[in-house]
């Protein structure tokens, strides 16, 4: 009886191996501060070909076999450290058309305070690639979103996970203020059913920015992107959002 557990405890350790192996892999093959290698300043979001790396003047010991199968990602941003690796790579997810790349902040690293631009490069193997694919990259953990009051959001420009769970159908708000810039043109909100993996449809306010859905129960991310803006030359960029949960109105057929 006990040969006939252990048999299976294996199978089902080599099955779970496989498996795992079965994912392609993503690798973080550069992170430092951009003062050091100032071509990596350049607003380069994605990197597809042998000529392309080579004309940018990178160098991260690649040859031109390597852009048979994948192509590097170069995501940059404004830090208030100087230093090498001091992000690190953890792991990745696929949810619809969306790449979630989650890092975090290497600990013991020696770092010198100051200002400058930080640059990561990833290596995305071309099977996960697409026209429409939404790349995210993410610093915290998972961090659970607060209904009924206010919260104040304070960093630098990055993406975030907010979490929370229904448990019967409600209508989702959450809108965002700002008494600098126009938060529309700086805020980017995707929502996704954890449950069914799929991005849910957000309808926007007609007037304070923000979003609502209607949402059956389940488990939800919202992701936060305030990433992107190319006026946001600044290392903290601070907002507030609100959110709230609404009863379903009666249907007009009832």
């Amino acid at each position: 009886m006990k040969k006939t557990v252990l048999i299976i405890n294996l199978l089902f350790i080599i099955i779970l191996m496989s498996s795992c192996s079965d994912k392609p892999i993503i690798e973080l093959i550069y992170s430092a501060s951009s003062s050091e290698r100032t071509t990596e300043t350049l607003p380069v979001s994605w990197i597809k070909t042998y000529d392309a790396y080579v004309n940018l003047g990178f160098d991260y010991g690649l040859d031109e076999t390597f852009f048979d199968d994948n192509q590097l990602y170069v995501y940059t941003f404004m830090n208030n450290n100087l230093g090498t690796d001091i992000y690190s790579f953890k792991d990745y997810q696929v949810i619809d058309d969306k790449l979630l790349l989650d890092c975090y902040e290497t600990p013991d690293k020696l770092v010198m305070t100051a200002f400058g631009t930080y640059t990561m490069v990833f290596s995305i193997p071309k099977t996960l690639v697409s026209n429409t694919l939404e790349v995210y990259v993410f610093f915290d953990d998972e961090i659970d979103m607060v209904f009924d009051q206010t919260v104040e959001i304070s960093g630098r420009p990055k993406s975030i996970k907010l979490m929370f769970d229904i448990e019967e159908t409600r209508i989702f708000n959450i809108n965002f203020t700002d008494e600098v810039y126009n938060v529309a043109t700086v805020i980017k909100g995707s929502l996704i059913n954890l449950d069914t993996k799929q991005t849910i449809v957000l309808n926007g306010y007609s007037g304070l920015f923000g979003y609502n859905a209607e949402l059956e129960s389940g488990a939800y991310m919202f992701i936060l992107d305030y990433s992107k803006n190319d006026d946001l030359e600044m290392v903290d960029y601070d907002f507030n959002y609100y959110a709230y949960l609404d009863l379903v109105p009666p249907s007009s057929n009832t």
